[in-house]
């Protein structure tokens, strides 16, 4: 274990943990199967389960500041929810809902602080890898502790999570002796102005993760007697999108991804209500609608992801962006039930194919503000790659053109950009919100990638590389 990367040992940790997310307090097949088992009716358990799960995400970013909070408020919280899962071996009393609420609420505090070990822990370019490995990792010990449940019962469920909790913790605390790298620790700006792509972005997961809502409420149901069976598949297809998005060519093609999904999502409701209630019935629609569930998730949470250089905080973007996702699937649950109480299957599907239209004409809007900020990202293609800087007069784009700048990191074009233009460090560092001292050791990386000794070189090298846009 002393040869694991810090990439390796926070994707472990947060993997596992995860599972553990999912299995019980979140999607809840082992929870269903413990209250089951207790023979008692707790009803509300997912709606305030949900709540303030969401309510921990958003509040991660206040709670959490720096990386060294990080460290410690996620390893006790790792520590609370073992100890949480371990009161429902016990018959059943109050102290359940206690635990429930506690560890609801802890755990959006660590799903939130993740931000900064991705930030800090993780290079830049093994990003979209990362969150990939965590997106399939998570949900494979989601899926194994599912059919652990179905198979047995709730309590050998939580106890197969409650070694995923001990891996977790273990992984963690080695990857807390690596040293993060603090070099862009005071990048960005929390302002509001600052966050409204992150607002732009978040309307646009609530809108999406509606339809999740209308998955859990009206298609789960429908095929609850295929429970063994949807215990080993149900994220089989998730987990195939994220892995074929993952290695789907960069640039126009990758950009599509998101067309792709909802094409796949309306797709899903026809046969929903054409075809029968049979196994194969179920492997197609389900396919289908938790692959582009796949393809939607990796899409926000990299680009939550490509946002924090632009934030001080990351846990502040990512625990907002989360927050909304879970916010948007316990309201689509919501809105889903009531209608189905009035309206039959076809009216409540037709709901959703609005809902799906609403977010195809939200995604241009979506695109243009995402690249306003980031430039270029592995979605968002604008033909050549973007530099964003912000100047006095707003949101500037420059266009590099060489390909020999391919070593410089986004965050060293970014520089570069201004540099050339014969800014000073002064400028640059307010222009990108930033301290000088983090400008000196980007520019010390530029000039060493460059093989030049000082500005004036640099500028000789690459004055024709840039060109204001």
């Amino acid at each position: 274990m002393g040869n694991f990367s810090a990439k390796s040992l926070t994707v472990g940790c947060f993997s596992l943990f995860s599972s553990w997310l999912l299995a019980v307090v979140f999607k809840g097949p082992i929870m269903y199967g413990l209250i089951e088992g207790a023979g008692v009716d707790i009803l509300s358990y997912p709606y305030y389960a949900v709540a303030l799960h969401a309510a921990g995400l958003i509040s991660s970013g206040f709670v959490i500041s720096s990386v060294a909070e990080a460290k410690k408020i996620l390893s006790s919280v790792v520590a609370l929810c073992f100890v949480g899962s371990l009161v429902f071996l016990l018959p059943y009393t109050i102290l359940w809902e206690i635990s429930i609420i506690a560890m609801s609420f802890a755990s959006g505090i660590f799903i939130g602080g993740w931000a900064f070990f991705l930030k800090h822990y993780i290079k830049k370019e093994n990003a979209f890898e990362a969150i990939a490995m965590v997106l399939i990792c998570s949900n494979a010990g989601f899926m194994i502790l599912s059919i652990l449940t179905v198979h047995t019962n709730g309590r050998a469920g939580l106890l197969g999570s409650l070694l995923f909790l001990a891996a977790s913790f273990i992984l963690g605390s080695k990857a807390k002796k690596i040293e993060p790298d603090l070099s862009n620790a005071d990048e960005g700006s929390d302002s509001d102005k600052n966050m409204k792509p992150a607002y732009c972005l978040a309307l646009f997961i609530f809108m999406i993760t509606l339809n999740s809502g209308f998955m859990y409420e009206v298609v789960a149901p429908e095929f609850g007697h295929l429970t063994k069976i949807a215990s080993y598949y149900f994220v089989l297809p998730y987990m195939l999108a994220v892995f074929f998005i993952f290695k789907f060519p960069k640039g126009r093609l990758r950009s599509y991804a998101l067309y792709i999904g909802l094409s796949l999502l309306g797709i899903s409701y026809v046969l929903f209500l054409i075809l029968d209630r049979s196994i194969m019935s179920y492997l197609g629609i389900n396919g289908l609608m938790i692959g582009a569930l796949g393809i939607f998730d990796i899409f926000w949470w990299s680009v939550l992801a490509g946002l924090f250089k632009y934030y001080k905080n990351p846990a502040k973007v990512f625990g907002l962006g989360l927050g909304i996702n879970v916010i948007g699937i316990s309201a689509g649950s919501m809105f889903t039930g009531f209608l189905s109480g009035i309206y039959d299957v076809a009216a409540v599907t037709m709901v959703a194919f609005i809902v799906v239209f609403v977010v195809l004409m939200l995604l241009p809007v979506l695109n243009e503000q995402l690249t306003k900020v980031m430039g270029y990202h592995v979605f968002l293609y604008s033909g050549t790659v973007g530099v964003a800087s912000r100047g006095n007069t707003g949101m500037q784009e420059e266009l590099i053109h060489n390909s020999s700048l391919a070593e410089f990191t986004d965050r060293e074009k970014e520089i570069a950009a201004l540099l050339v233009k014969g800014y000073t460090y002064k400028v640059i560092a307010a222009e990108l919100y930033v301290s000088e001292n983090t400008i000196k050791y980007h520019v010390k990386n530029l000039y060493s990638k460059s093989e030049v000794k000082n500005k004036m070189d640099f500028i000789k090298k690459y004055r024709n590389d840039f060109v204001a846009g």
